[in-house]
């Protein structure tokens, strides 16, 4: 990561758009199982849809690069965040950016057509408020929202949408994240970061199956027919379907243990202030409320802002969390299965 010694230009709003391009040998209706990570799996299908972002410009005079030498380490690699919401879900997007944030990623956030443009608005505000963001100019904003349901295509049309985006702002970066308001990290970026770049650049995480049973069956049902497509607002179907997925709270002690230990990257549909999220943020994140977590790239007093000075993005410092997470990709690749049902891009 280079950094020019230059006044920043001024904040701007640009327009993004994209070609499709198909070249993948999955059928989209085929796709019954996805896991987050995947690697360029979106360059063959990019969203013919212009859209609106909020770009934050970076200023170098506040976070100096310091560079260290490295021996035989893999540089690591970046990501490329889409982190989607729907109305009400600006302060879970903006807490969820604070957890899983660092400097080398790359990060678009967009609230649904169910959000108001005043919502949409207050959420460019605080992330312009937040000093490191404007400096690294990585984090940005949909401005011109799409609908998603998320049981249906739409919120694929969305994800490959919100892909095309990234690419658009920035074509250096590795792994592609789709994440939702109610997703939250429990391993830290340095652990994401270290075990990544470790992987093979031509692996992804996106399965694929041509069995379809009565049970996946109906799960396509409102995929193939989604209202997201042609209605502005969520109808009744719509609306009972998201809210029976919520998650119960994880009181139980042994029940966050199994958690933390099943070497998930990210854990799922959380309720808003789960308070299950502040044991995460302090027991695995180490991070403090409003601050993103500390990493090896981050060189200031602790008991101030850790994260308020900038050093060389190119150091991690990976935990406890690194090793559980290379545990559960190891079992992952293990799988026989995995291989003949991942998704191959030509």
């Amino acid at each position: 990561m280079q950094h020019h010694h230059q006044n920043p230009p001024p904040y701007t709003t640009t327009a993004a758009s994209a070609v499709p391009k198909d070249h993948s040998k999955c059928n989209p209706y085929l796709i019954v199982a996805t896991f987050f990570i995947s690697l360029f799996f979106i360059l063959s299908l990019l969203s013919t849809s212009a859209s609106q972002s909020l770009t934050i410009r970076r200023d170098p005079a506040l976070f100096p690069n310091r560079p260290v030498s490295r021996t035989n380490i893999p540089t690591p690699p970046s990501i490329a965040y889409l982190i989607s919401g729907s109305a009400g879900d600006s302060v879970r997007i903006l807490r969820l950016l604070f957890a899983s944030y660092h400097p080398r990623n790359h990060y678009l956030l967009h609230l649904d057509l169910s959000a108001t443009q005043t919502e949409r608005d207050q959420l460019v505000v605080a992330v312009l408020s937040v000093p490191i963001f404007r400096a690294a100019q990585n984090v940005n904003v949909i401005g011109k929202a799409n609908y998603a349901y998320r049981k249906g295509s739409s919120t694929i049309s969305s994800t490959l949408h919100g892909a095309s985006i990234l690419l658009r702002l920035s074509s250096n970066w590795d792994w592609f994240i789709a994440l939702n308001a109610g997703d939250y990290p429990i391993v830290t970026q340095d652990d994401l970061l270290h075990i990544l770049s470790y992987l093979p650049k031509n692996l992804n995480f996106v399965n694929h199956s041509s069995y379809i049973n009565w049970k996946e069956s109906k799960r396509l049902k409102p995929i193939i027919v989604d209202t997201g497509h042609y209605l502005l607002e969520k109808d009744e179907y719509v609306t009972s379907n998201v809210s029976s997925s919520k998650k119960p709270s994880l009181t139980n002690s042994a029940e966050f243990d199994a958690m933390i230990q099943s070497g998930d990257a990210f854990a799922a549909e959380f309720q808003f202030d789960d308070p299950v999220l502040d044991r995460i943020d302090r027991k695995i994140l180490k991070r403090k409320p409003g601050r993103v977590v500390p990493g090896g790239w981050c060189l200031g007093v602790p008991k101030n802002d850790t994260c308020s000075l900038w050093g060389d993005a190119d150091i991690l410092r990976p935990g406890p969390g690194a090793k559980r997470l290379e545990k559960r990709i190891v079992r992952l690749l293990s799988d026989t299965r995995f291989r003949s049902r991942q998704c191959l891009d030509e």
